[in-house]
């Protein structure tokens, strides 16, 4: 464990995905040299014993989009795994601790395999980079296909970082079957302010001769994906929903539907062309793997429900306008039965629009709001990798003050004593944990982890509630 902790700490000295996307917007760095950061990524590949031959040996299926791209993945990863492959799943951002971006067969990798790969990888590249070691998500990326080669794994489920065309996953150069989910307006900064040029990013995870697959999109968004898949001669297809999640006696969006559809589509894609499995679709989603697959899946943190103490905690790291308004739905959804007093917890990082994100959450009649950091504050503890907390109770200030001003200008009802800025999660959750109330946890996947750590530290309502939320299900074809 001392060597585990070790790891993650050198990890955390790397530079942070927030620090380097800060870095990127603030210097307006052009297109030709981030291309140049791209090649990088090879270069670091090499220098950790990963050539492109051997990387070009990982059977892989690569999946991008704005929203749904981390759940569409766990879908993929567990159907497969139900069909008897041995599977490697690459996702971030991690909630609890960083070993869950990297799994083997479902599980996050030890303690131990985390540790042993990590310093593996950074004595190499410490000796041909000691100036320049790659940040924070590059670096894990580079483990995890030096992971997946090592444990020989059957197929890979890799979930893109931002982006796409320079998201350094995109370094694989073979790759039969890709993914896009539902594209919207995200990373501005990075990938531009239109959808035209949001869907350009994502869709550079085409390769020749690869089977593409998306979700219904906007005309002008899938204009540039049929473009992009003449560009890049890849075969695309529109995937419309023919998998519907039931739950008895609990709200699932319908966009579950969505991923779940993609996701069983991804798999039967890959299992057909690389496999040479000969039914049809249709069969493929109605096996009785299939449908383990998708009865087992587990993803935290979206759209998830815990029961502590007298609270019933809705939990879903909608972080995009169009995100939270599922969100939304289904939190009304969910309690709409409910006598209890609603209660909201609240934060949002990064450079996103705040006030439009937060007008979706107007009319739900919460009694108290709660702006709170993503900190846990669980045994007293803050986020190590939160190195100055006043900046972030600070931008949880003026989410206060931005939700007050539009209950003003909505003509509701403002008590100002109701609406709080609090340390931590665990302050929030302690000042609200006697009475029974519904209270809807959003705004950030971090603010997830933080959550999680004061309301489920070891997962185990996680993993249980995931399965009964989707446990009993009807494939239609």
């Amino acid at each position: 464990m001392d060597k585990y902790k070790e790891a993650v700490d050198a990890l955390n000295n790397l530079q942070s995905n927030a620090a380097y996307i800060k870095e990127r917007s603030n210097l307006k760095i052009s297109y030709q040299e981030e291309y140049q950061r791209f090649l990088q990524m090879k270069k670091f590949l090499t220098s950790a014993g990963i050539s492109r031959e051997k990387l070009n040996t990982l059977q892989v299926i690569h999946v991008a989009g704005t929203k749904g791209k981390g759940s569409t993945c766990a879908f993929c990863e567990s159907i497969l795994r139900y069909h008897g492959y041995k599977t490697g799943f690459y996702s971030s951002p991690h909630l609890l601790e960083v070993r869950e971006r990297i799994r083997i067969d479902g599980e996050p990798i030890s303690h131990d395999m985390f540790a042993q790969n990590f310093w593996y990888i950074y004595n190499r590249l410490s000796k041909d980079f000691p100036e320049n070691l790659p940040v924070y998500f590059r670096f894990l990326t580079i483990m995890a296909f030096h992971i997946f080669l090592k444990e020989k794994v059957d197929v890979a489920v890799i979930e893109v970082g931002i982006g796409g065309e320079l998201d350094c996953t995109n370094v694989l150069e073979r790759v039969p079957v890709v993914g896009i989910t539902s594209l919207g307006i995200d990373h501005t900064n990075l990938l531009g302010s239109t959808i035209e040029e949001i869907a350009w990013h994502k869709s550079g995870i085409f390769k020749e001769n690869c089977k593409a697959y998306t979700m219904p999109q906007s005309p002008n968004a899938m204009k540039v994906l049929l473009e992009r898949s003449k560009e890049r001669k890849t075969s695309i297809e529109v995937v419309h929903p023919f998998v519907t999640i039931k739950e008895n006696g609990r709200s699932i969006p319908d966009v579950f539907n969505l991923n779940a559809s993609l996701a069983v589509t991804l798999a039967y894609s890959w299992m057909k062309s690389i496999k040479g499995i000969n039914i049809s679709l249709e069969e493929f989603a109605d096996h009785p793997s299939t449908k383990q697959g998708l009865a087992n899946f587990t993803w935290p943190g979206r759209y998830q429900i815990i029961f502590h103490d007298q609270v019933n905690y809705y939990l879903d790291g909608a972080h995009t306008p169009e995100s939270m308004e599922i969100c939304v739905k289904w939190f009304k959804a969910a309690t709409k039965k409910s006598t209890r007093i609603k209660v909201l917890i609240f934060n949002m990082t990064g450079e996103r629009d705040v006030e439009k994100i937060l007008k979706r959450l107007l009319h739900c009649d919460f009694y108290k709001v709660y702006f709170v950091p993503n900190i846990s504050g669980r045994n007293g503890s803050t986020d190590n990798k939160i190195k100055d907390v006043n900046i972030h109770i600070n931008k949880c200030n003026k989410h206060r003050k931005l939700w007050i001003e539009l209950l003003r200008n909505n003509n509701i009802g403002v008590d100002e004593s109701r609406i709080i800025t609090k340390l931590s999660v665990h302050d929030a959750v302690k000042e609200i944990s006697q009475k029974p109330y519904d209270c809807l946890v959003t705004g950030s996947l971090h603010l997830m982890g933080a959550a999680l750590d004061v309301l489920d530290p070891h997962l185990q309502q996680t993993h249980n509630a995931s399965k009964m939320l989707i446990k009993n299900f009807v494939l239609n074809s």
